[in-house]
């Protein structure tokens, strides 16, 4: 499972995400910041 980390959190969170041993993205990493949220999730 990835997680995908809102762009209204810092990316220091994925981090924290994966040292539990989750896959996480920022938004960031992802698309444009003003990408609508269909196109990301895509």
């Amino acid at each position: 499972m990835k997680i995908l980390i809102d762009m209204n959190f810092s990316p220091q969170w994925c981090k924290v995400i994966e040292k539990y041993g989750w896959e996480a993205l920022h938004w960031s990493e992802v698309g444009a910041p003003k990408a609508k949220h269909r196109t990301i999730m895509n």
